[in-house]
């Protein structure tokens, strides 16, 4: 449970990041002045303790692993009403000959801000 306790967090935090970083010049446009934004994160490493065991135990297997963030960021600014939603998930595999480490995970999040006045 702590290994999906922890990509939620991460992948808090790259939606987050993702809010923060749209304007007026990227993005598709949907209407005057509305935009979404995509982005997607891929990476691919190798954990030496894929089984989170204590690094004394013998037992403990390494595994390459690769990590998928795909990202929709939805920016409606405006004086009176401003809206930012963004939606993300993260997709996590490990693969190894091991069927205890070999697994996929999913876990989604969904972030957002609303303003009023100016």
């Amino acid at each position: 449970m702590n290994r999906l306790t922890s990509l939620s967090i991460a992948s808090l935090f790259d939606c987050g990041y993702a809010l923060a970083q749209v304007g007026a010049t990227t993005g598709f446009p949907i209407g005057d002045k509305s935009r979404i934004h995509t982005n997607l994160d891929v990476g691919v490493m190798y954990d030496t303790n894929s089984l989170r065991l204590d690094s004394t135990d013998a037992g403990s297997k390494g595994a390459a692993r690769l990590l998928a963030r795909p990202q929709l960021v939805i920016d409606v600014p405006g004086e009176s009403v401003r809206l930012n939603l963004g939606l993300g998930m993260t997709a996590s595999r490990f693969f190894s000959s091991n069927s205890q480490v070999s697994q996929t995970t999913f876990v989604g999040d969904i972030v957002g801000s609303f303003g009023l006045g100016s």
